[in-house]
């Protein structure tokens, strides 16, 4: 038995953007999320609101889930997003300026990881 926590459920997750310091009062219920990376003791999260676009990190060994880094929505629509390979299982993500964000592969065998980070970032 591990002494970790359990990971983040998908609401928390989104709630977890008001911790951020670009937070304005967006409606995290209506937030988009996208899990891009995990393994074991880690799971990295993308989370879009009507205003920005975040990164989070969910590492069980920590007490507290954080958020990594955002951007403003509109430039998360228009940044090159790019993907590489890394390792077997696990590859290497750029959206705009924010770069060698690991993915896990096996998460997107149906979509592309890049459709799917333009299908979160899209206009509704």
């Amino acid at each position: 038995m591990s002494d970790f926590r359990d990971f983040l459920n998908v609401d928390d997750v989104k709630k977890l953007v008001t911790t951020s310091v670009n937070y304005k009062n967006e409606d995290t219920d209506k937030a988009r999320t996208l899990l891009l990376f995990r393994t074991s003791t880690q799971q990295t999260w993308l989370i879009a609101t009507s205003l920005r676009l975040y990164c989070a990190l969910d590492d069980r060994r920590k007490p507290n889930a954080t958020i990594q880094w955002s951007m403003p929505i509109a430039e998360a629509r228009t940044a090159t997003i790019s993907e590489r390979e890394y390792r077997d299982r696990t590859g290497l993500l750029d959206i705009g300026k924010r770069t060698n964000w690991l993915y896990t592969k096996g998460l997107f065998e149906r979509t592309d990881v890049i459709e799917a980070v333009r299908n979160l970032v899209r206009q509704e």
